[in-house]
């Protein structure tokens, strides 16, 4: 009975740790919609981010499959990315727009073939995981969050070309 007990608290507690993880993550996504999109300084939302808004940036994109179309898959799958990136970035941000899946790196110091180690663990890992196909596409490395809607614009072409049959690939 004591551990029934017990594990109905901890269980209380993990979903509060994760409430408020899950509200944390939310809430810098949309900073970051604001800023993919164009329609936020990059100066407010580098100070939220907690990154220099002269900080050298990648975006990272994923498609995601017809399998993750309700919110939950979709939000597991941020979480995830979110994990795999904040490893290698602490301030990472992701975001699930549009059936991508965007997240925002501080790369300073990490060269392209890592960025793109990075992005192949990511579709790795969904694979295995959640058992769920993504494509992977990595942005421009700039200069700035001033530049990120350019970094975002890459993700977006290369996954515009990329053909189905290479759900498993990373575009560069």
């Amino acid at each position: 009975q004591a551990l029934l007990d017990a594990s109905r608290l901890a269980a209380v507690h993990l979903l509060r740790a994760r409430a408020g993880n899950d509200v944390e993550r939310r809430a810098r996504g949309e900073l970051l919609r604001g800023l993919l999109d164009g329609r936020s300084a990059p100066d407010l939302v580098a100070a939220r981010l907690g990154i220099d808004p002269l900080a050298t940036v990648t975006v990272l994109g994923f498609a995601l499959p017809d399998e993750a179309a309700d919110e939950l898959e979709a939000d597991a799958l941020a979480d995830l990315a979110h994990v795999q990136c904040s490893a290698v970035s602490p301030n990472a941000s992701v975001l699930v727009q549009a059936r991508t899946l965007y997240v925002l790196l501080p790369v300073a110091g990490l060269p392209r073939q890592r960025l793109l180690q990075l992005a192949a663990a990511v579709v790795e890992r969904t694979r295995t995981a959640r058992h769920l196909e993504l494509t992977g596409a990595v942005g421009a490395t700039v200069p700035g969050l001033s530049q990120v809607m350019r970094s975002r614009a890459d993700v977006d072409a290369v996954r515009g070309v990329l053909p189905a049959a290479a759900l498993s690939n990373v575009g560069i």
